[in-house]
């Protein structure tokens, strides 16, 4: 069994921030490492010293590096309970002639805004309402495969079937319907840089499978940046296994304890 040699991460931080502009010195210490694990097997590399060498020497190898840092896991639908108890908290909260605004904060490829998406169209033919949605990412691949809206045919099934209607089916892809994409806006933003502004006030925050990777202190100065931008009484949603803060409980009410959503006070 390999044993990699961390020595050095701190340096790393620092060539990644100088090279790329992304700072992660306030990731969590522990899937940092994963991910740098990932890195160092793909370049049959045993230490971080290792690695800061290969890369002065490979500049334009950064960027695929920060792709495999920030890389994460999706699928339409993705734990579809929470989308079942949005749907829900819409259909209780519906108000005719409202533009909802949801933020999708950590969208990679584009599967959960369309998700979100589907479900406002689904309701649009029952109801007079509209939407927008905008979804930030801090992967400028991920958001160019999300803005061209294909995917391959075998993610068609993850989609309810009542909602296949919004996909376009190719013989080995689906797209969506541009009726869909001119409600989305995606734009490439920094959640733990300083100077990321949204510009609009938040009816929904979609934030899942994000906190994980991020230290407490920055867990808290996002969430007061989220509070800034959430109306009275909208609603933010995380990931399965993240917890609200201790420092946010007289600022959002628990909802939905297994799904994670909670209520602006």
């Amino acid at each position: 069994m390999i044993t990699y040699d961390y020595t050095g991460i701190e340096k790393l931080i620092e060539r990644i921030k100088s090279n790329t502009g992304y700072d992660f010195s306030q990731y969590k210490e522990k899937p940092f490492k994963r991910r740098v694990r990932v890195i160092l097997r793909k370049y049959k590399l045993i230490s971080v010293k290792d690695l800061i060498q290969h890369l002065d020497k490979n500049k334009d190898e950064y960027q695929s590096l920060i792709k495999t840092i920030t890389i994460n896991v999706t699928e339409f639908f993705r734990n579809i309970e929470v989308f079942n108890q949005f749907n829900a908290l819409l259909k209780t909260n519906l108000k005719e002639g409202y533009k909802y605004k949801v933020l999708s904060a950590g969208c990679a490829t584009g599967e959960e805004p369309y998700s979100i998406a589907f479900l406002f169209e689904k309701l649009k033919e029952k109801y007079y309402i509209k939407y927008k949605i905008d979804a930030i990412d801090i992967d400028r691949d991920a958001l160019n495969k999300a803005i061209k809206g294909e995917y391959p045919l075998e993610e068609l099934y993850s989609i309810p079937e009542d909602l296949r209607e919004y996909v376009k089916i190719n013989e080995t892809s689906i797209t969506i319907k541009n009726s869909i994409k001119t409600n989305l806006e995606f734009r490439l933003e920094n959640l733990y840089e300083d100077n990321y502004s949204f510009g609009t006030m938040y009816d929904f925050i979609f934030c899942r499978n994000v906190f994980i990777y991020f230290s407490r202190d920055l867990q808290i100065k996002i969430l007061n940046n989220f509070y800034s931008i959430l109306n009275a009484g909208g609603y933010l949603i995380l990931g399965k296994v993240e917890t609200l803060s201790q420092n946010f409980k007289n600022k959002f009410e628990m909802i939905d304890l297994r799904n994670r959503i909670y209520r602006k006070l």
